[in-house]
């Protein structure tokens, strides 16, 4: 029987565990939804932004090879080697017409698949498409008869600074954890410090002590229960003093009777 009620005990929990639990969980879900939304929207963003320069590169090699001879054009190419972003002239046999120092690169599978693509899209217009961590903006161009027009970014070096920007948010999050864990552990000692005096307090009203006081000023919820616990212990003094004035005066009542009687019997003693 024993065994079976105190499996029925519920098992009573800590404040200071409920607290630090409670704030390490809602801080940990802060962290994670605000890095997952700050990161899909840096990476996003940084997508778009990557994707819109591809195409603004495309459109302005397109303008300058319709002014220009194939020199200069390929000097203009050459410029934006520095960004990291790659231009290609390219036959429909996959073969490199510019820039000049890269005709002897060769676009065979490549190129099947950006032509497959452009057939797909709408006459005249251009495909933007990524494949193998590289984004392709790709358009037919008249230069020396119908040939295409290829530009391409590696999208490598964004991958690895999306890696190192997540590497960076977890240090971040785990800081921040740290961090939340010993204020959150703090705030939970000096809440639970509160109810510790209470209940040492009431341990020594419990033995009789009706000179504590239940002070604790410092949250109000705890203040009030203090006024009312100190309200309990003056009104069960009274009672206490109540109850000893009446037992005095039963006592003093009894007493007195009996006083006479054992006089009454003592003359009585006397006189016989």
């Amino acid at each position: 029987m024993k065994s079976e009620k105190s499996k029925k005990i519920k098992k009573l929990k800590s404040v200071n565990t409920v607290l630090l639990r409670s704030f390490l969980w809602l801080t940990f879900l802060l962290i994670v939804l605000v890095e997952v939304i700050f990161y899909f929207v840096v990476s996003a963003t940084s997508k778009a932004q990557a994707r819109d320069r591809v195409v603004r590169v495309g459109k302005e090699v397109e303008e300058f090879a319709s002014e220009n001879g194939d020199i200069a054009l390929s000097m203009y190419i050459e410029k934006y080697r520095n960004e990291g972003i790659n231009v290609y002239i390219v036959t429909e046999g996959g073969g490199v017409l510019l820039p000049l120092n890269s005709a002897s690169e060769e676009w065979f599978g490549e190129i099947d698949y950006i032509i497959h693509r452009l057939e797909n899209a709408e006459e005249g217009s251009s495909v933007v498409f990524s494949k193998n961590s590289t984004l392709t903006y790709a358009s037919g161009i008249r230069r020396r008869g119908n040939n295409y027009l290829v530009v391409t970014y590696s999208m490598s070096i964004f991958e690895g600074s999306m890696r190192l920007l997540l590497i960076y948010f977890i240090l971040v999050g785990a800081t921040a954890l740290l961090l939340t864990s010993l204020i959150s552990y703090s705030i939970s000692q000096k809440l639970s410090g509160g109810l510790r005096n209470l209940s040492t307090t009431a341990v020594k009203f419990a033995k009789g002590d009706f000179n504590v006081n239940f002070t604790n000023a410092e949250y109000q919820e705890l203040a009030d229960l203090s006024d009312t616990l100190n309200s309990v212990r003056d009104e069960v003094k009274k009672s206490t003093d109540f109850q000893r004035e009446i037992l005095a005066n039963v006592t003093h009542d009894f007493k007195t009777p009996l006083t006479m009687i054992k006089a009454y019997a003592s003359m009585i003693r006397e006189i016989s």
